[in-house]
């Protein structure tokens, strides 16, 4: 299980809208803090499924849609976990099923995403 806790001001959606820039310097450091959480797990899969549960700030009253934090933010987390040598790649061949629940709610200010990992045989 890897726990990585974002800021709000990191804190992207599939409906959010920022300059390019922006987003590829939020992108950039939520992979950093995936990277960072990743290697210090010392997990390591050939293949995986990923169950991820978004935890919602406390002071949060917006209702909730986990599987619309996927992108950019948990590809970016995934993408970091990649580079921490967790999965060899986050292709379907390695990473088949990514799900998405919605986690406990985090502190003020703070998403927190955990992912958790289990080995998973290809049925094809």
């Amino acid at each position: 299980m890897i726990t990585i806790d974002i800021p709000k001001a990191l804190w992207l959606t599939s409906n959010s809208r920022p300059h390019r820039a922006v987003k590829w310097q939020t992108v950039a450091a939520v992979r950093a803090l995936g990277k960072q959480a990743a290697t210090a797990s010392g997990e390591r899969y050939t293949v995986a499924s990923c169950l991820v549960a978004v935890g919602y700030p406390m002071s949060d009253k917006l209702r909730a849609d986990p599987p619309n934090a996927y992108d950019p933010v948990t590809k970016a987390a995934i993408d970091g976990c990649v580079d921490a040598g967790l999965l060899p790649d986050d292709s379907s061949e390695h990473l088949p099923v990514v799900s998405f629940t919605r986690g406990p709610k985090s502190a003020p200010g703070t998403y927190r995403l955990t992912l958790t990992f289990t080995d998973q045989e290809v049925p094809f």
